[in-house]
C-alpha cells in the first residue's frame, strides 16, 4: 500500500519501469540503493523488499520526502529519506545502484549526469527512465563522464514515450 500525499507525483510508466528493472536486478543485504527524486517512494520500497540492504531515497520537495519516508514506514521497511537536490545531499556516499525518474531540464539532467560517477561503486550501476526524444543527449552525456552506456525497454507513455538509459561505472 503507497500513500500520496497532494503535490506528490503519481508513480507512472516510469516507475513501473524503473520497477520492473529493479526486480531484475540481484540485490542483497550488502546491496546499497539511491532513488533519486523518490516522490512516493515506491522504488524505495520495492528495493528494500527485493532485499537490499541499504536504501536512502533523496527528493527535493519537502512533501515529496515525507512521503517517501510515511510509505517506507507503512510497508515495514527502513529507508534513510533525504531532503535536497539530486545527489548533492549524499554527494560522499557510494551505491551499487542509482534509479532516477525522467527530467525535462536539460540543466537539471547535465547536473545528474555530472554527479553519478562520484556516486557509483566500482561496476555500479546508474538506471535512468527518460523520454524518447532526449535520450541521444542523456548517453552522450553520461558516456563523456566516463560511463558505459546502454539503452534499453520503451513504452508508450502519455503524450510519447519513455526508455530506459543505463550506465555502468
Amino acid at each position: 500500500m503507497l500513500l500520496r500525499m497532494p503535490g506528490v507525483g503519481r508513480p507512472e510508466t516510469t516507475a513501473r519501469l524503473l520497477g520492473e528493472l529493479l526486480e531484475s536486478e540481484s540485490l542483497g543485504p550488502g546491496t546499497r540503493v539511491l532513488d533519486l527524486c523518490g516522490g512516493t517512494g515506491v522504488l524505495s520500497v520495492r528495493a528494500c523488499s527485493a532485499g537490499a540492504g541499504w536504501v536512502t531515497a533523496v527528493d527535493r520537495s519537502h512533501r515529496g520526502a515525507m512521503t517517501t519516508w510515511l510509505n517506507a514506514k507503512l510497508n515495514r521497511q527502513t529507508v534513510r529519506v533525504v531532503c535536497g537536490d539530486l545527489a548533492e545531499p549524499v554527494r560522499t556516499l557510494e551505491f551499487d545502484l542509482i534509479l532516477a525518474g525522467p527530467t525535462a531540464d536539460p540543466e537539471r539532467l547535465e547536473r545528474l549526469c555530472n554527479q553519478v560517477p562520484a556516486l557509483l561503486a566500482e561496476r555500479g550501476k546508474f538506471v535512468l527512465v527518460q523520454a524518447e526524444d532526449a535520450v541521444d543527449a542523456t548517453c552522450a552525456l553520461l558516456d563523456s563522464v566516463g560511463l558505459l552506456v546502454a539503452v534499453g525497454e520503451r513504452r508508450d507513455h502519455g503524450d510519447g514515450a519513455v526508455r530506459a538509459v543505463t550506465a555502468i561505472r
